[in-house]
């Protein structure tokens, strides 16, 4: 690592900092002694570097490096032997996590205290890279709850990073039942049938089913209606949609229907379920 630069100030104390910076010249960090906080950079376009005992490494679309409290930090845009020149376009974030969050940060490590982990997956790396942007940008127009914006946006970009986290219970999912989840979850709306699901997974039906049994202990039929009723209760706690409405946004043509599946999986029916709410009861933990 290089040790005779001019160090590179941290940023102002608080449990969370984000920007996003696109950089084509003299863009580098150095701080020998790293910070008091977690640091979080994600190379969304061009190329970067990162410092590391064994020489840098760089930093390519989709790649994120995790700096863990006091560990050295040296990083900056990747410029070829001769050139001045370069392009690197990031996402950063300084924070301290609450206790809840551990087991997200257990990336792999490139060296002691820097963690990191490369989305190959284009879908996936495009769903962190919104997130973090909009955490960045949430954050920067200094609304009233700037702050609980700015950390649901990075909380969702490290649970999405957690799909691809070799050391997490979600990578470990077969690569076609992914495929499968993917598709259910992307709209419950569509008409479900295990058929269909499987070509999406590649899959015989019957294989399909004995694979989300043993990985996910459910079958794909209790899986997406699992996910229609999360949906439901989303709904019914962040807006004031009618239920018919709701039924419809869930993928159930029924409101009678839907409201006889609620109760089934909730103990209460929708409309209870709101009153709930409405008096600050906090809600159970979803179905499925």
């Amino acid at each position: 690592m290089a040790n005779s630069r001019p160090i590179t100030p941290g940023p102002r104390p608080g449990p969370l900092v984000l920007g996003h910076f696109k950089r084509t010249r003299d863009y580098a960090g150095w701080r020998p002694t790293g910070t008091r906080d977690w640091h979080l950079l994600c190379s969304l376009s061009g190329r970067g570097r990162v410092g590391t005992p064994a020489g840098d490494r760089e930093l390519d679309p989709g790649r994120l490096v995790l700096f863990t409290p006091g560990t050295p930090q040296d990083y900056g845009l990747w410029l070829q032997p001769g050139r001045a020149t370069g392009r690197w376009e990031l996402v950063w974030a300084h924070f301290l996590p609450p206790a809840e969050w551990a087991e997200l940060l257990q990336w792999p490590e490139w060296s002691p205290g820097l963690k990191t982990l490369f989305i190959a997956d284009l879908r996936h790396r495009r769903l962190v890279a919104a997130a973090l942007k909009r955490a960045s940008l949430l954050w920067a127009q200094r609304l009233h709850r700037r702050e609980d914006f700015g950390w649901n946006a990075l909380h969702e970009a490290l649970l999405w990073c957690d799909v691809h986290n070799p050391r997490s219970e979600e990578s470990r999912l077969d690569p076609r039942i992914r495929r499968a989840v993917d598709y259910i979850t992307e709209d419950v709306r569509r008409p479900f049938t295990v058929a269909l699901v499987a070509r999406v997974a590649t899959l015989s039906q019957s294989q399909l089913i004995g694979l989300f049994n043993q990985q996910l202990g459910q079958t794909p039929r209790q899986f997406w209606e699992s996910r229609r009723l999360e949906q439901a209760r989303h709904l019914i706690e962040r807006t004031q949609l009618t239920m018919a409405e709701i039924a419809e946004a869930s993928g159930y043509a029924d409101p009678f229907y839907f409201s006889t599946r609620f109760k089934s999986q909730v103990g209460i029916s929708p409309r209870a379920y709101r009153r709930q709410v409405d008096r600050g009861v906090p809600p159970e933990p979803a179905a499925g």
